[in-house]
């Protein structure tokens, strides 16, 4: 059995309200499926007991080992390397043993795809921060705020410092794989933007378009 307890948790703070609205069991039951299981309906929360003790189990072995790291430390730490890294492509290569470890592998694996189509117009900014230049100074007004529940994962808001003391707002998508927190994808919010980059008919009419170039002639 799989079970994310983050999720779970991360779920059931953020449903949690000032005063009861007797729907104990419909939270709970929601909370736990958060974090990606299913468990049948109950008049009473109490009454999930024999339900929950594979989950039980789950959570104690989960404590055996060692902690994974938070989503948003795992954000924190990405731009922190990111940002500074922005003008080596050695570090940022979609290739580089950093990337893998911070990024989905299917992410890294698109966006390298596209990288390679001659004239794509699919993600013309850098994906992770939605610009075209990064001065490293800017890194010190890098924020990340807490992450909420979101399909299995968690979306962290991470503002990202650039000139003139401006911040450009991001919802950073994250999800565990191998163990591990990482960036699936990420949205402008300051703009109201996400790149296209899981569209596939964006995907093949870029392919189509590159083909008919002079240099596949």
């Amino acid at each position: 059995m799989s079970w994310d307890r983050y999720a779970a948790g991360v779920y059931a703070r953020h449903q949690a309200g000032t005063s009861s609205q007797r729907r104990c069991a419909e939270f709970v039951r929601r909370a736990i499926y958060a974090g990606g299981v299913e468990v049948r309906k109950t008049l009473d929360a109490k009454d999930y007991g024999p339900a929950l003790l594979p989950l039980l189990l789950c959570f104690w072995l989960a404590g055996c080992t060692s902690q994974t790291p938070a989503p948003e430390k795992s954000a924190s730490d990405f731009y922190h390397y990111y940002l500074p890294a922005f003008d080596d492509p050695d570090k940022t290569a979609y290739s580089s043993e950093e990337m893998q470890h911070y990024v989905a592998a299917d992410t890294l694996k698109r966006l390298a795809t596209i990288e390679k189509i001659e004239e794509q117009e699919i993600y013309l900014s850098d994906y992770f921060f939605y610009g075209q230049d990064y001065d490293s100074n800017w890194v010190s007004a890098l924020k990340v705020g807490k992450p909420v529940a979101f399909l299995g994962g968690v979306v962290v808001p991470v503002s990202v410092g650039k000139e003139n003391g401006a911040y450009k707002a991001l919802s950073v998508f994250m999800r565990r794989e191998n163990g591990l927190w990482k960036i699936y994808r990420v949205r402008d919010d300051t703009d109201d933007y996400e790149q296209p980059i899981f569209d596939a008919g964006r995907l093949t009419g870029a392919q189509e378009h590159a083909r008919k170039l002079p240099a596949f002639k």
